[in-house]
């Protein structure tokens, strides 16, 4: 970012906006102040969005469904039925750590990266964020480091 003073303000009053587009969370990164509880979902979306290095590499609108339930062990097992996923990401997938911050549900398998284990396994999601609109899932976003790219599901 520059030291210019109107770049500072575009950022800020950007950061704003997004604030107000979701509902709001407190932040409480992987559980420090108190326990999240942890539910299961589904997603029916419409809009499936591949980025890479910013730039959108994939788009289609068809409608499918991603499938997420928690297990006794507060483990959440993730699962789609959409083909196109496969050329990007495996189509099951686990997490075991949960955050909020700002405007999003976030689950991940090792967020801080303490055990390297985002380096590990190809094509396998790290970080998932859930935004909801009212109380409504709207959006959710998926970070996979290798290969380094964000997958997002609309509404």
């Amino acid at each position: 970012m520059t030291d210019n003073p109107d770049s500072f303000e575009s950022f800020l009053n950007q950061f704003e906006a997004k604030k107000t587009e979701f509902d709001n969370f407190p932040v409480n990164l992987l559980e420090q102040d108190g326990t999240i509880k942890r539910n299961g979902f589904r997603f029916d979306y419409s809009e499936f969005l591949v980025y890479e290095d910013g730039q959108c590499v994939f788009s289609t609108e068809e409608k499918n469904t991603i499938m997420a339930e928690t297990h006794f062990t507060g483990v959440l097992k993730v699962a789609f039925d959409d083909e196109n996923v496969s050329d990007f990401s495996v189509r099951t997938f686990a997490f075991t750590q949960i955050s909020t911050n700002v405007d999003r549900i976030i689950w991940s398998k090792d967020l801080l990266n303490q055990d390297n284990s985002v380096i590990k396994g190809k094509h396998v999601p790290d970080v998932m964020s859930l935004f909801y609109k009212d109380g409504i899932l709207s959006r959710v976003s998926i970070v996979i480091h290798d290969p380094n790219i964000l997958l997002e599901f609309n509404l």
